[in-house]
This record gives structure tokens, C-alpha cells and sequence, in this order.
């Protein structure tokens, strides 16, 4: 039997929460072929997966979106995302994320004055990376929560709970891309994902070793 939640797959109720809707409205939608979960094939209980949900979330939106491409757009919009927080800033960082350390001297800054006039900052990654695991270490001298996940795929972040940013990871510098989706609806969805997937990552203490 597939073990479902090992896989973290999201059952209905907390499909729907996270959607902002009632569980009999994913009902409807499957009837109408709109999003349609995967079936245990035991209980016949219905699944949804996270990236279900995310493609759900950037169909047919109404929200204002913007597009950057390349490395240096793509540092403006990290610097951006640290200067205008107002009080929480969230990422599900991807272990294909760029690692760029003259990137890196430019924000570190900013985030250590994030974290210092009192923005909560939370992150999620793969600390099995070593690369992920270093940055990870000093972010978290500066005050950034950090939980384990062996995140994969593109890189999201959830600024207070309204402005989310999707980066597509690319060995190409000038082929990475992040797409910023400004809408309130949309981002606490993204918020509460984030949430439950913050509860089931592993606690920072627990840090994979070398």
C-alpha cells in the first residue's frame, strides 16, 4: 500500500484550507474536472499533491504579476523582498536555487537589517546540501529560522503573507526567472502551504551532518 502522507500528499480538508474554500467545492471541481485528486487505491481517500495545488493557485488568477529575468534582476528583487517586508518574509528554498556569493554580499546585509528591526524570517531547505547547510548556519547567526526539507523544483517566498515569488532555477544565468504575483488571496494560500509544510519539516537542531 502507498503511504501517502510519508509522500506528503495534502487530504481534502487541508486542500481546502489552503485553497480558501470548503472541502464540498474540491468535490465539485473534481466533478467538473477542474482539479482532480489522486485516489488511495485502499480507502479511495482523495489526495492532493503540493504541486497540484501551486499550478491550482497560478491558473486563472487575477492578480498583478511581473516577470524578471536574468541574475541581476533576479538579486534586485531578493534586495526588494528584504527591504519592503513589513514584518514576515517565509521561502521554500530550492537545493537548485542559485549560490552566488557576490549576490550574497549584497543581501546578507539586508537581511541581517531585516532581522533586526523585527521581521520574522523562515526558511525551508535541504540542510543535507553543503552549499545549503553553510548559508544556513550563518543566516541562522543572524536570527532565520531554518528547518530541513529536501526541497526540490523552483524556490518560493511569501512576503507578509501577500506577495509571493516563484524562482525557476536554470544553469544559465541569464535564463533564471522570477515571477512575482501580487494578491492577498493568493498569498495567504501560499501561507498556509507554507505552514503545514513548516510543521512537517525537521527542526533546525536536528541539522544533517557532513
Amino acid at each position: 500500500m502507498l503511504h501517502w502522507r510519508m509522500l506528503r500528499y495534502y487530504k481534502i480538508h487541508e486542500a481546502a484550507e489552503i485553497l480558501g474554500v470548503h472541502p464540498n467545492t474540491l468535490r465539485n471541481w473534481e466533478n467538473e474536472k477542474r482539479l482532480i485528486p489522486l485516489r488511495d487505491p485502499q480507502t479511495k481517500y482523495r489526495y492532493y499533491s503540493k504541486e497540484q495545488i501551486r499550478d491550482f493557485l497560478l491558473r486563472g488568477t487575477n492578480a498583478k504579476i511581473s516577470t524578471h529575468w536574468g541574475s541581476d534582476f533576479i538579486t534586485q528583487v531578493r534586495r526588494d523582498e528584504l527591504i519592503y517586508a513589513d514584518h514576515s518574509l517565509d521561502a521554500i528554498v530550492s537545493s537548485l536555487a542559485s549560490t552566488d556569493a557576490t549576490a550574497d554580499a549584497q543581501l546578507f546585509p539586508l537581511l541581517e537589517q531585516a532581522v533586526g528591526r523585527g521581521i520574522s524570517v523562515r526558511f525551508i531547505r535541504n540542510l543535507a546540501n553543503e552549499q545549503m547547510r553553510r548559508r544556513a548556519k550563518l543566516m541562522q547567526r543572524m536570527g532565520v529560522e531554518t528547518r530541513h526539507s529536501e526541497v526540490q523544483g523552483i524556490t518560493i517566498s511569501i512576503r507578509d503573507h501577500h506577495v509571493v515569488r516563484l524562482e525557476i532555477p536554470s544553469e544559465n544565468p541569464d535564463y533564471r526567472l522570477n515571477i512575482l504575483l501580487h494578491d492577498p488571496k493568493i498569498g495567504q494560500s501560499f501561507q498556509k502551504m507554507f505552514n503545514l509544510m513548516w510543521q512537517d519539516a525537521g527542526n533546525s537542531q536536528a541539522t544533517p551532518s557532513a
